[in-house]
């Protein structure tokens, strides 16, 4: 691509650490830009190799050091916060977003002696996957859920995830929260029930503003005629903001979670509710809330 660097091609050499040693050598060739008689034009081209460590278990050799002398060498990890970004903007479980973010610990570990599976960006995507295919389900079949999640991501985090997921469901509904219910935090998962709850509305509110942000009517005006048209359009869901608003705002939430309410609204969903939370009568139950997120946000 031409982001790279002014380069137009880009080769890839996928899973190289799985060549023998004969392979690398060959491929060495290919790294200095030579394929049988051909010369790779290096004004035109960009070489990329990735593969596996030999200590990750995935059956890779050690790189022979005239290879590794060939190349720029760096090991990639990804950071919770990267795949976080990605797993709610492309719709991965919110209950497991959740979770992983208060236990950050299971989500990229090394992988064990023993050669079983375990907790990493990968095998989560499938418990979200799994989670999403069963619905309901999922919750109501300990038995099957338990053995699917240590197949999945291993015994200990099955066990956490699997508590967790079950205790939020049966005691803390956003539904409720949004009907005027403040629930009772308590200790136990408070954390990652937090972080799944603010996930959750989040969603919820990022979707219903977008849908008016695309109605016809919506887009024929401006200024405070556009509050009012929001208020139209959203109906008795600005009624759920407001009770999500007073939810965040009581003191037995920490002002480090009040403050996620906003952060994780998405940029155009965030601009055009807080001018409405400001301007609008029918958001004056929010405003007083948003108005103590924004004094934390400042100070903290």
């Amino acid at each position: 691509p031409e982001s790279a660097d002014g380069k137009k091609w880009v080769i890839f050499l996928d899973e190289f650490t799985h060549a023998t040693p004969v392979m690398q050598n060959i491929g060495a060739n290919i790294l200095d830009g030579i394929i049988g008689d051909y010369e790779i034009a290096w004004d035109r081209c960009f070489i990329v190799t990735g593969g596996n460590r030999p200590e990750d278990g995935a059956g890779a050799f050690d790189v022979l050091t005239n290879v590794i002398t060939r190349i720029v060498w760096s090991h990639v990890k990804t950071t919770f916060s990267e795949w976080e970004t990605w797993a709610f903007e492309n719709g991965l479980a919110i209950d497991l977003i959740g979770f992983l973010k208060a236990n950050e610990h299971y989500f990229n570990m090394e992988p064990p002696k023993d050669n079983t599976t375990y907790g990493c960006p990968r095998t989560w995507h499938y418990v979200s996957a799994d989670m999403t295919a069963q619905g309901a389900l999922w919750y109501e079949n300990d038995g099957d859920t338990l053995n699917m999640l240590i197949g999945e991501v291993g015994i200990a985090p099955a066990l956490d995830f699997l508590n967790y997921a079950k205790t939020k469901k049966e005691n803390f509904s956003m539904d409720k929260i949004m009907a005027g219910e403040i629930p009772d935090m308590g200790d136990e998962h408070r954390t990652a029930i937090l972080y799944s709850l603010i996930l959750e509305a989040n969603h919820r509110i990022n979707s219903w503003i977008r849908e008016a942000m695309h109605n016809p009517s919506f887009l024929t005006v401006s200024g405070h005629e556009r509050d009012e048209k929001l208020v139209k359009i959203l109906g008795e869901n600005v009624k759920k903001i407001n009770n999500v608003y007073k939810w965040i705002s009581q003191e037995a939430i920490e002002p480090a979670f009040q403050v996620l309410l906003n952060r994780y609204q998405a940029p155009e969903v965030k601009s055009i509710l807080r001018n409405a939370i400001i301007s609008h009568d029918a958001f004056s139950p929010s405003r007083q809330a948003y108005e103590k997120i924004l004094g934390v946000m400042r100070t903290g």
